[in-house]
């Protein structure tokens, strides 16, 4: 189950895009706010995306687990 706190973040910020198990990273995001926003952990996003640490770019295409 879902929370709304993504929903209403997507509201807040109409700059984010989200499509079929990615995510695109905008400006001042960090791993562990997008993480906790799809309910995964940061070592599967790390993982997944073959990412060293927690910087990241905005533009990049994140794949989500």
């Amino acid at each position: 189950r879902r929370d709304d706190r993504g929903d209403q973040h997507r509201r807040e910020r109409p700059d984010l895009r989200l499509a079929g198990g990615e995510y695109t990273v905008e400006r001042g995001d960090t791993l562990s706010e997008i993480a906790a926003r799809h309910s995964v952990s940061v070592q599967s996003l790390r993982s997944v995306n073959n990412l060293p640490g927690n910087q990241l770019h905005a533009g990049r295409t994140l794949q989500l687990p």
